[in-house]
């Protein structure tokens, strides 16, 4: 009877998240106000240091823009103007199923991403839902070890480009509270009061749901600028000047919370372990 009772609970406890990863209400942020640690705060952008209220929306003022480099203090350097929209370019070339290089154009600055790897992304309630398969494209990888290379994606200065390709077809509320799981699992630095509309402005981007093959491109431009679109690659549009956020945002899908299969981001260009 112990032994039913217990796969009742699980059964009921799986039906229940199930349904409401496919009905529920749309989920929110957990952490409020969270500290920022002594990392985060080291390659902070001043902009960001003093902001309360995190970037400007899409469409709102122009923010300041200072010079970073993701390992030190920094300094303020003149104020530039942020474009509110970029484009991307998929080359026709491919590798395992995705272009073989993204390339990005900010203005006059262009940046050549190449394909370092990628995953799948399922969801297991009771069932295995699979949702998209996401790669990651940089600036001039270099070879390393894995969880060098993989610590390589958190810093500024070097442009990076996630791919994301939907496998399913999903309502925007099951992706809605799925990227807020991942956030309210993996924001656990930075201050998320001071960053919620920025992430709200990410989120929003999944809005409408999704069908086979619909693409995201989730671009990080050195300073922290970060760009989103859903089916669109010319424009893809702002959505924050912030570095901490651009870190956390990369860490969701590249961080430990999503285990080992994040080491396939970087298959492409590392190293084998090494053995005495």
């Amino acid at each position: 009877m112990k032994i039913l009772a217990g796969l009742l609970v699980i059964l009921a406890v799986g039906a229940g998240s199930t349904w409401y990863f496919l009905f529920g209400q749309t989920k929110g942020l957990k952490r409020r106000g969270k500290p920022i640690n002594n990392i985060t705060a080291q390659a902070q952008t001043p902009a960001a240091q003093s902001s309360e209220l995190g970037s400007p929306q899409p469409g709102g003022p122009e923010p300041e823009a200072h010079a970073t480099t993701g390992s030190a203090p920094l300094t303020d350097s003149p104020a530039e103007a942020v474009s509110r929209t970029i484009r991307v370019q998929p080359t026709k070339e491919t590798v395992e199923d995705f272009p073989a290089f993204i390339d990005v154009t900010d203005g006059s600055n262009q940046y050549h991403c190449q394909y370092t790897g990628q995953f799948r992304r399922t969801k297991k309630i009771i069932v295995e839902i699979k949702t998209y398969d996401i790669a990651s494209y940089v600036v001039e990888p270099s070879r390393g070890q894995t969880l060098e290379l993989l610590d390589g994606l958190l810093v500024d200065g070097k442009a990076k480009v996630y791919m994301l390709r939907f496998i399913s077809s999903l309502t925007g509320k099951m992706i809605m509270n799925d990227i807020y799981d991942r956030i309210n699992s993996s924001f656990d630095d930075v201050d998320v009061d001071r960053l919620q509309q920025n992430i709200e402005n990410f989120v929003s981007v999944f809005q409408n749901g999704s069908k086979p093959g619909d693409i995201v491109y989730i671009v990080w431009l050195p300073g922290g600028k970060v760009y989103s679109a859903f089916n669109s690659a010319d424009p893809v549009p702002f959505i924050a000047h912030d570095f901490p956020f651009a870190r956390a945002l990369w860490r969701i899908w590249a961080g430990p919370t999503f285990g080992d299969v994040r080491f396939n981001l970087v298959r492409r260009f590392a190293d084998p372990v090494s053995t005495p």
